[in-house]
């Protein structure tokens, strides 16, 4: 695949492998929709606007870059940088409502995965 890439897309393909994270096959599925709106925020680096479950069910609604991706046996995990409160934080993908990927620019990371 990468020999199909131009030299800057293979170095960015390169930079985007090192933010996958894999140990197995997910379980959780996502809602409709959420998946395909993660990864093309995740691919384009743009932001995502998502609606967000938490464990005890409140719903908010959080603006973020994704930063990388973990997936194991049981779940998927977003390593992500808050837009709204500029923390970062590990967002498990089965509990995204809704997801719209942000009009604008491409937002430009490090690849320093201390973070994540």
């Amino acid at each position: 695949m990468r020999g199909a890439l131009a030299a800057s897309a293979q170095r960015e393909l390169l930079t985007l492998l090192q933010e996958l994270t894999f140990v197995g096959i997910p379980a959780h599925p996502a809602a409709p929709g959420v998946r395909e709106a993660v990864e093309d925020a995740w691919f384009e680096r743009r932001p995502v606007r998502l609606q967000y479950r938490a464990a005890d069910g409140t719903a908010s609604q959080r603006t973020v870059l994704v930063r990388g991706l973990t997936m194991e046996r049981s779940l998927t995990l977003l390593h992500c940088e808050g837009l709204d409160r500029g923390e970062r934080r590990s967002l498990r993908l089965d509990r995204i409502v809704q997801a719209a990927v942000e009009a604008g620019p491409r937002r430009f990371r490090s690849t320093d995965r201390s973070d994540v």
